[in-house]
């Protein structure tokens, strides 16, 4: 079985305009019930990579495409959305403030 928790993920949903799958939601796996594919999230807000102070269930689908850290979920971003240097500067910034968030609120074992 695969351990989800700790993964950081984009969820992608079909773009009818575009023709194509583009990312919908990204977040971090707080938890993980690998029997019901269910997953405690917290989601990342796009514009300024600020955390959602909510938690949420969410079943897992093929739709989520899993990274083992922000800096791989991050360049999967930048590279689906092709950014310029300035948006790069932008994710480095928010990439910076979510490692902070989640090493403030991880969970202790």
């Amino acid at each position: 079985m695969i351990d989800l928790k700790d993964k950081y993920f984009h969820i992608y949903k079909w773009n009818a305009e575009e023709k194509r799958t583009k990312i919908n939601r990204q977040g971090w796996v707080r938890d993980y019930d690998p029997e019901q594919h269910i997953a405690l999230v917290h989601f990342f807000n796009f514009l300024d990579g600020d955390q959602s102070p909510q938690q949420y269930l969410k079943k897992v689908t093929e739709d989520w495409v899993f990274y083992d850290t922000d800096d791989e979920m991050n360049e999967a971003y930048l590279e689906s959305q092709r950014l310029s240097k300035d948006d790069e500067d932008w994710a480095r910034k928010t990439r910076e403030s979510r490692k902070k968030w989640i090493e403030e609120n991880a969970i202790e074992e």
